[in-house]
């Protein structure tokens, strides 16, 4: 069954990643659309079971709740802003108390936290330590194993807390109907088989089980290429964050060359040569439209399902907005930086 279901999400993805969602749409009207409503009237396609509103309400106090608690979780922790406002919006919206929790990408929750103060009963976090490895907060404290060497039953016998250093796409079996709560921070948008993974977040689900992901920036937002370089030598630290606002959407509307010139122009060769391409082409990027998210969130397995559009620029020009939707037909949503995912297996 497993295999199966690897061949036709691959075979799905292949199609949304190389061919694009605008197949699936006939009709794309060139003037700016900043709802769900108006976005549904010009798309000739039914993904209305995507709800565009938030799912889980905030009938919670979020744990880290005081000045105290996030100075010392920034200072012992290494915790930076989105770490903190993510988990305190997740404890705001979910009761973690006594639940036992999947995390796909992050490995920076303290064991302090996730497991004393939000009373999870049991953390498990699938990530890839890459070439430098787990933050410093993991190191020698928590277990981190590869998958193929322990099964998950037998890794969480004497451990609260696991790390499988590993991609989501890998999880196996003994993964399933293990975990009340999904959570993942700042992941989706470099997972490049998220329709697989999406279903293998559904199997690994108990029942009534929850999904809770926010992520940015997609590519499809001004700074979605994920661009981030820190040149020492140059002295030079350029990330999504910072640029000037003439980097903005060059990823989807420059060539290389353009970029180059840009890049030259700005922070010199050198840099131009290092980093044009990468700008372009960042490293694990899925290069997923918000459209392309609502689609696949709407051919995934669960049954109640949201994708919340945040940190929404309502400032593009027209002149902008025509030309990107000129050269990708089927897109509207350029304005949307940030999704809130959400969902819910209900049997």
């Amino acid at each position: 069954m497993l295999t199966k279901l690897k061949t036709k999400i691959k075979n799905f993805t292949r199609n949304i990643v190389y061919e694009g969602v605008s197949q699936y749409f006939n009709h794309v009207v060139l003037s700016q659309s900043s709802t769900p409503q108006q976005d549904a009237k010009v798309l000739n396609f039914d993904f209305t079971d995507v709800k565009y509103s938030i799912l889980y309400e905030n009938n919670y106090k979020p744990i880290i709740s005081s000045d105290q608690k996030n100075d010392y979780y920034k200072k012992e922790h290494n915790l930076l802003d989105y770490h903190i406002s993510f988990f305190n919006a997740l404890t705001s919206a979910i009761n973690l108390q006594g639940k036992r929790v999947l995390e796909i990408g992050g490995s920076n929750m303290p064991k302090e936290l996730v497991i004393k103060d939000a009373g999870a009963s049991k953390w498990v976090c699938i990530d890839k330590s890459w070439g430098y490895g787990f933050s410093a907060e993991h190191k020698n404290k928590i277990p981190v194993i590869k998958f193929g060497e322990m099964e998950l039953k037998d890794a969480l016998v004497d451990n609260d807390y696991v790390i499988y250093d590993g991609y989501a796409e890998q999880m196996t079996e003994d993964f399933y109907e293990q975990f009340d709560v999904c959570i993942s921070n700042c992941c989706f948008e470099h997972v490049t088989q998220l329709p697989l993974v999406l279903d293998l977040i559904y199997y690994t689900l108990r029942p009534d089980g929850k999904l809770y992901a926010s992520f940015s920036p997609i590519y499809s937002s001004s700074n979605g290429s994920h661009l981030w370089v820190v040149d020492k030598g140059q002295n030079i630290e350029l990330t999504h964050a910072n640029w000037p606002p003439e980097l903005d959407w060059a990823h989807l509307y420059m060539g290389y060359a353009q970029i180059y010139e840009k890049l030259e122009s700005l922070y010199g060769t050198d840099f131009a040569k290092k980093h044009t391409y990468k700008f372009k082409n960042g490293e694990h990027l899925n290069r997923l439209f918000f459209e392309d998210y609502v689609f696949i969130m709407h051919n995934s397995m669960f049954q109640m399902k949201s994708i919340h559009p945040l940190f929404c620029n309502n400032t593009i020009p027209e002149e902008t907005m025509v030309l990107l939707r000129q050269m990708y037909p089927g897109y509207l949503r350029f304005d949307v930086s940030c999704i809130l995912m959400q969902a819910y297996k209900n049997n």
